[in-house]
């Protein structure tokens, strides 16, 4: 099964959707419950082919869900949903409590990750660095400008 889901990451860099679908048909045959990261690639592949191999959009949706319920903190897998509602189900209301989610999950694991990288320089005493690590504004501001011109408009 190694194998195969290797050949899943090598058929999607080259964005071969297609192979992609071929080899999780195959994963299904076997009944191979898949890790919530190739749920989701799954889910990508499945919108993202030319052909349907049996899919529909609602097969997406369901690899997500998948995901989600095997790891209720896979980030990947809530954005996804978050678009996958927002986008081909045209219902923002659905699509904001999975962005909402994703936002409190990431959230957590990167004050986890700043507390963690700060008392590590400390314990280096490298105090002025483990200062500015916890005093940086972690959020780029430059990423949210165009938003903000289009809300602002």
């Amino acid at each position: 099964m190694k194998a195969l889901l290797a050949k899943i990451v090598e058929k999607r860099k080259l964005k071969d959707f297609d192979g992609m679908l071929e080899i999780f048909r195959e994963l299904e045959s076997h009944n191979y419950l898949l890790p919530p990261r190739f749920a989701v690639l799954k889910s990508r592949a499945i919108q993202l082919t030319d052909d349907t191999y049996d899919y529909d959009l609602r097969d997406a949706e369901l690899c997500l869900l998948e995901a989600i319920e095997n790891d209720e903190n896979y980030v990947p897998a809530h954005i996804d949903l978050g678009f996958y509602y927002y986008a081909v189900e045209d219902d923002s209301e659905k699509a904001l409590g999975y962005f909402e989610q994703a936002i409190n999950k990431s959230v957590s694991h990167l004050r986890e990750a700043i507390i963690g990288k700060a008392k590590a320089l400390a314990d280096l005493d490298r105090h002025q660095e483990a200062l500015a690590c916890l005093n940086e504004n972690v959020i780029a501001e430059a990423d949210f400008g165009l938003i903000r011109e289009e809300l602002s408009s």
